[in-house]
């Protein structure tokens, strides 16, 4: 963390727990003069939230946002995501805490943010998944109970044994 205790900037105390903001932050808030402006003060949440305060008047209000990755697309073309990148980002905990760990250390809030937004979006996918595999399975089985139900009412010849209701189904539930 880059704060200082007793740092201030102009006549503006730096807030406990904040820090000056250094190029952390690009979105914009509003000012009391009803401006939008960088936040000149800013903390980092942890979880690709951070709190901004516009740093123009004491007592302002905070505010929260969630921070998102601007991808540069100047460039001619991106290269693919490289496989052991790929594997430290949807592997073990134990390699994605290494890579979290990495970009927290390279004060690249947005860059973080994006990583544990994408192994929190990995995660629901996997849990979303099993529990597709899971209704996937109980489906079949219940297809197959109707199945052989069907086959034992038509082996046993029970629609022979109604025909008197042969064109009555339009017979509403509970009659």
């Amino acid at each position: 963390m880059h704060r200082h205790p007793q740092a201030s900037v102009g006549n503006i105390e730096i807030p406990p727990g904040f820090q000056s903001n250094n190029g952390c932050v690009n979105c914009t808030v509003p000012s009391e003069e009803g401006l939008q402006v960088v936040p000149r003060y800013v903390r980092r949440l942890g979880d690709g939230k951070v709190e901004m305060l516009a740093g123009r008047e004491v007592e302002e209000s905070v505010y929260v946002t969630q921070l998102y990755l601007t991808p540069d697309y100047s460039s001619p073309s991106a290269e693919p995501m490289p496989p052991w990148f790929f594997q430290l980002l949807c592997g073990p905990a134990v390699g994605f805490n290494v890579l979290a760990s990495a970009l927290y250390a390279l004060d690249q809030w947005a860059v973080h943010a994006e990583v544990l937004r994408y192994q929190e979006n990995d995660e629901e996918r996997r849990v979303i998944e099993t529990e597709v595999a899971e209704l996937t399975a109980r489906l079949a089985v219940l297809q197959e109970r109707l199945d052989n139900g069907r086959a034992r009412l038509e082996a046993s010849e029970v629609p022979r044994m109604l025909r008197n209701l042969e064109g009555r189904a339009d017979i509403p539930c509970g009659a």
